[in-house]
């Protein structure tokens, strides 16, 4: 499996993209187009020229667009798929001629197969990407054999394709429950119990019991 991370991908999805993809692909009237725009991006310009930390983050992070998608918006991640489907498809495309699985949640992209992916098949993966206007996260391009762990969307795929909760998700549980205290927000432990057990149900029963028991 080859797995690759688009770096800052919402913050490089320009409002003109947004736009298009109302105003053309869903074929909305100028105005509506332009309403539903405004409600899906943000616009950093003038945070970006009176903030040196807002500016330093955006030059550290390669975000070309000042105007771009919201992060952290439930639109969002649809939306990145939609307006970039062109892109995704051609992705496919590579994958069908190659009888590799293509696989695509947001920013990471993953290509399956029994068998190795060679070099040159990722070199056109990356150049799709490139062309598109998106950087790499490089240090977060994984090549996995068949015998690794795999983690993908924060899941564990084991070599014999079972899902296991990751580590550091673990030892964030069990850190955050340290002899029957809490040593993190209730809230934020409660989170990471539902996301451990929505992999593994039969996860920290005890810690899951205790925290019910406070309600």
């Amino acid at each position: 499996m080859y797995k690759t991370d688009i770096s800052a991908f919402f913050p490089n999805i320009s409002r003109d993209l947004v736009y298009n993809f109302f105003r053309f692909e869903l074929n909305t009237s100028s105005d509506v187009a332009k309403i539903l725009t405004d409600i899906c991006t943000v616009d950093i310009s003038t945070a970006f020229e009176t903030d040196a930390t807002v500016k330093d983050f955006i030059t550290k992070k390669k975000i070309r667009m000042k105007n771009h998608l919201c992060t952290g918006s439930p639109t969002s991640p649809i939306l990145s798929y939609l307006v970039n489907r062109k892109m995704f498809d051609e992705m496919y495309k590579i994958a069908q001629n190659n009888n590799l699985f293509f696989s695509v949640y947001m920013d990471d992209v993953f290509f399956s197969s029994k068998k190795w992916i060679p070099l040159s098949i990722r070199e056109q993966i990356l150049k799709v990407l490139t062309k598109n206007g998106y950087n790499i996260a490089s240090h977060k391009v994984v090549y996995y054999s068949e015998k690794d762990n795999k983690k993908i969307t924060g899941v564990i795929i084991t070599p014999d394709n079972n899902l296991g909760i990751p580590n550091k998700l673990k030892r964030k549980i069990v850190n955050g429950f340290s002899r029957g205290k809490l040593s993190v927000k209730e809230e934020s432990l409660k989170g990471m119990l539902v996301a451990a057990k929505t992999i593994d149900k039969n996860s920290f029963n005890g810690i899951n019991s205790y925290m019910n028991q406070r309600k």
